[in-house]
């Protein structure tokens, strides 16, 4: 698995400034993905409605959502959450903050809620990840 959930998921912002340099359908498009992605990466976006951060941006939200999809090849919800669980990842790792609290200060609406996301998408619950962060990090081989 790569370092951070984000990096296997996240298309190269490169694309989105070319996309948004063309005129037209295609510029109007990558102009609303790049910032909606700015939108959805700040941690106060974690509890903002997806249909209100479609109206933020001045478009419809099944507009928006297919302008997304289209962009990044994942739909909004499924990229903001791959943008928490990296945060999560991070968090889990360098604080010795509780698995409980790490799922509320991202907004989850339960711990359960969290771990099911997290365990689906890294195959390990948080605690077991982070245990085997912390081991392999203890390990330096000196």
């Amino acid at each position: 698995m790569a370092e951070t959930i984000e990096a296997t998921h996240d298309p190269p912002d490169a694309d989105l400034e070319i996309a948004g340099r063309q005129g037209g359908a295609e510029g109007r498009r990558g102009r609303l993905v790049r910032d909606a992605r700015r939108i959805l990466a700040d941690p106060a976006g974690d509890r903002l409605n997806l249909e209100a951060a479609a109206a933020e941006l001045g478009v419809s939200y099944s507009w928006f959502r297919r302008s997304f999809r289209a962009q990044t090849g994942l739909a909004p919800q499924r990229y903001r959450l791959l943008l928490r669980l990296d945060r999560a990842c991070r968090l889990l790792a360098d604080s010795s903050l509780t698995v409980g609290a790490v799922a509320e200060a991202l907004g989850f609406s339960s711990q359960a809620y969290f771990a099911r996301m997290f365990r689906r998408e890294t195959g390990l619950s948080p605690t077991v990840w982070r245990s085997k962060r912390v081991n392999l990090e203890g390990h330096s081989g000196i």
